[in-house]
């Protein structure tokens, strides 16, 4: 039987919650809580079995479930790792900016957006954020927590359904067979699962309390 990724997702939420709470280091507690929301809500693209959505949203489902829990595994190996995500953010924001001072728009609009540029670096650098020129890419994270192989075997999977790449486009009736969506569905279970457990063994949030919780939430909204 297929899983109730729905209730995966709730314990996802119950632990960003605790984390909240729970997590000790000032840079990780502001950092994971957001993460764990984050993949809540990719397992939950997917809706309780993975079965009835098009693939391309399952696959969207796994890959970012996928995702955070590298970028999960990543920042907690290191107070610099955690730091570099938080500076990430700021980098996203100007490149946003950058991107639209290229564009052909009143110089009175490109003042405004200079100057927000100009605020996010000050902020970065009061928060001694360190310079970051751009994100790291999913396979140097899973280099750095030693995932290399598990990423080399379904990354391309995710991307190829995720993408309108030549495949997806031209063959739906093999995109959409049972198997690959067994395989979607099965990592989205199996890397939100992992998620959990690195909560409990980082944080002491133990996985079966997060599941019970999300549980008993469910059942108490759907008798309300």
């Amino acid at each position: 039987m297929p899983c109730d990724l729905q209730q995966l997702s709730a314990a996802l939420n119950v632990a960003a919650s605790r984390a909240t709470a729970t997590v000790g280091d000032d840079c990780l507690r502001v950092v994971i809580p957001p993460l764990l929301a984050a993949a809540s809500s990719a397992i939950q693209l997917a809706g309780p079995t993975g079965l009835e959505l098009p693939i391309t949203i399952v696959a969207l489902a796994a890959r970012n479930t996928y995702e955070i829990w590298l970028r999960i595994r990543y920042v907690i190996k290191s107070s610099e790792h955690c730091q570099r995500w938080r500076a990430e953010n700021v980098r996203d924001q100007i490149q946003i900016y950058e991107a639209v001072l290229t564009l052909n728009a009143p110089g009175a609009n490109k003042a405004v957006i200079s100057a927000e540029i100009a605020r996010l670096e000050a902020l970065a650098s009061a928060k001694g954020l360190p310079s970051v020129r751009s994100p790291l890419q999913a396979r140097q994270l899973a280099i750095e927590v030693e995932a290399a192989e598990e990423h080399d075997a379904f990354y391309k999977l995710y991307s190829k359904l995720v993408h309108p790449s030549s495949w997806a486009v031209n063959s739906p009736s093999a995109v959409g067979t049972p198997m690959y969506r067994a395989a979607l569905v099965a990592n989205a279970e199996l890397y939100g699962r992992r998620i959990l457990e690195c909560m409990e063994a980082s944080f002491n949030i133990p996985v079966a309390n997060c599941l019970a919780q999300a549980t008993h939430d469910g059942m108490k909204h759907e008798f309300h």
